[in-house]
């Protein structure tokens, strides 16, 4: 598709703004996705209350919470961002999304924490906060119920897996470490 090429041009060059025009281009290239699935599925396919076009209407939501997810916003910012009323940029929201704004904005929070928990060694205090919650019992709560599981069960269940050689369950002997004098 020339837009992916156009994308993958634009990311390898690194030209002034050139992280405006990605952004642009993948627009394009979402809404050249979603016309195409339209012409594919058949008019018994297309849901009458979402239209593909309110995936579009709320796109520059999306991009907020995917980039500034550790700050505080109000709902009402979101729904400015896509000019729109509250009450009807949470019901178009959830009717796109299948979830309401605040809940897409703690499974994004909760999944970046646990990038990190699994990726570093910060506390989960500090993780917490870096991914915007104030009260780490709140985070804590809301962790478990994503996932399953408090955030210390996670990554100690994590650093097992990653402890874990696949080779071992494959078998295939772990290669050993040659020493400089050996050939």
């Amino acid at each position: 598709h020339a837009l992916t090429a156009e994308i993958m041009r634009e990311l390898e060059q690194r030209e002034e703004y050139y992280e405006v025009s990605v952004r642009g281009l993948f627009l394009a290239l979402l809404a050249d996705l979603v016309r195409a699935v339209l012409q594919i599925a058949g008019p018994d396919e297309k849901k009458d209350d979402q239209p593909p076009e309110n995936a579009l209407v709320i796109a520059p939501a999306l991009e907020y919470i995917r980039c500034h997810y550790m700050e505080d916003f109000s709902m009402e910012y979101l729904a400015g961002l896509c000019s729109l009323s509250p009450a009807h940029f949470r019901r178009l929201f959830s009717a796109v999304m299948e979830t309401s704004p605040l809940k897409y904005l703690n499974v994004t929070r909760i999944r970046q924490a646990a990038v990190l928990l699994r990726t570093t060694e910060a506390s989960v205090l500090s993780i917490s906060e870096e991914v915007g919650y104030r009260s780490v019992s709140s985070f804590n709560r809301q962790f478990r119920d994503t996932m399953g599981q408090t955030p210390h069960e996670w990554r100690r269940r994590m650093s097992i897996l990653k402890d874990q050689s696949v080779m071992k369950y494959r078998g295939f002997l772990v290669p050993e470490t040659l020493t400089p004098d050996e050939p």
